[in-house]
């Protein structure tokens, strides 16, 4: 069995799949599998990936019909062998040490179930890099859900940024109905275990930024829906939780919706209207509340929701 499991979901990736694939097979650390979940792509990606698998056995391929990411992580996980866990988008780029350094982790602290590392960002085809996305401690976080959403430290939500172990996994899948968010979403979950997160301030994942990426794209009624029922999945989920943790997630719900409906600038006469139907539906169902929010960011949502 091997001791890693990287799962890929693919669709139409034809343009960037190879130098993705590249990154992972140019890991220091080579005790994994490659699971490529492609899920029904019309371009050239499932003959790239048969030809990859043929040339390498540590990449296995499943295809599938279309049914979205979340979908094919959850058919990755369903066929994982690996002893742990991790995600890579089919566009982006693993550091070389990528696995080794996220391993290392867990073996400096074994009662860890997640390590995390840093991630870059370079504009495709130019030769600008961003900086590190942020300045992570280097630590280990007995409780970190406490440490994320009461204390405020920085812990990166990406599921791509991580390394899990699979007991992470055993009752907890993505939601096939949340694409735009469901890495939050998930993440939440697996805070919510109270198990040791390591952080490891080291670059270890490389993000691509290019024209077609969905969270370049303008808002969508499709994707304006989806941030408004990930805000009542958080705060669904919220409702199961002690009174502390509830009341945590019940303001992130609120929080989450403003960042992604709020905060966007040059917005449509169509694009506003759809956002002041989802913040007056999320105010009716006091999931948007003034406990909730700031003054200040409560107030814009107000204004939104009158003009």
């Amino acid at each position: 069995m091997p001791e890693i499991s990287v799962i890929i979901p693919v669709y139409n990736a034809e343009k960037y799949l190879s130098a993705a694939l590249d990154s992972v097979l140019a890991q220091s650390f080579t005790d994994f599998e490659a699971l490529c979940i492609d899920d029904g792509s019309t371009d050239s990606s499932p003959a790239i990936l048969d030809a990859y698998a043929a040339k390498d056995s540590r990449i296995r391929v499943i295809h599938r019909q279309n049914g979205g990411g979340s979908a094919s992580r959850n058919t990755g996980l369903e066929a994982a062998k690996g002893k742990y866990i991790a995600f890579m988008d089919n566009d982006d780029l693993y550091h070389p040490d990528c696995l080794k350094i996220l391993l290392s982790g867990f073996q400096k602290h074994p009662k860890a179930w997640i390590s995390t590392g840093t991630v870059q960002g370079f504009y495709d085809g130019t030769d600008v890099v961003f900086p590190k996305t942020a300045k992570i401690k280097q630590t280990v976080y007995s409780r970190p859900f406490f440490a994320k959403f009461l204390f405020k430290r920085h812990i990166p939500m990406f599921m791509w940024l991580k390394l899990y172990k699979r007991d992470c996994f055993k009752n907890i899948r993505f939601a096939d109905a949340l694409p735009a968010t469901n890495d939050i979403l998930l993440n939440m979950e697996i805070l919510l275990l109270d198990k040791p997160l390591v952080c490891s301030n080291a670059v270890t994942y490389l993000y691509r930024w290019h024209p077609a990426q969905q969270s370049l794209k303008p808002l969508s009624e499709k994707r304006i829906t989806e941030f408004a029922d990930a805000a009542r999945a958080i705060y669904k989920l919220a409702q199961k939780q002690s009174f502390l943790k509830r009341l945590i997630l019940e303001r992130e719900a609120a929080k989450s919706v403003y960042s992604t409906l709020a905060l966007p600038q040059n917005l449509t006469d169509e694009q506003k209207r759809l956002c002041k139907q989802a913040f007056k539906a999320l105010i009716a169902e006091k999931i948007i509340t003034p406990s909730r929010l700031s003054r200040r960011r409560y107030r814009e949502i107000l204004k939104i929701v009158s003009d």
